[in-house]
């Protein structure tokens, strides 16, 4: 009785971080996805925009961000399958 309690609480909290992982992944991808509109804009149509270019969170964050997520994910996938 005491295996099955400890084992359902696991399923509970797995969702919810898998929620976050994925949500985690979405975000950097998105981010990703806006910088390679950013550098489309700035070489096609002149529009010189330049956000956040200087940071070095803005340049690795994202990228950090899909492999953190990507890799939550999975392995959360594979544990509590």
């Amino acid at each position: 009785m005491k295996e099955k309690l400890i084992k359902d609480s696991q399923k509970l909290v797995y969702p919810r971080w898998k929620l976050f992982f994925d949500i985690f992944l979405i975000i950097g991808l998105l981010i990703i996805l806006v910088k390679i509109f950013i550098v489309i804009g700035n070489k096609l149509f002149d529009l010189n925009i330049v956000f956040l270019q200087d940071s070095l969170l803005f340049q690795i964050g994202p990228f950090f961000m899909t492999i953190i997520g990507a890799i939550g994910s999975e392995s959360l996938a594979k544990k509590y399958k």
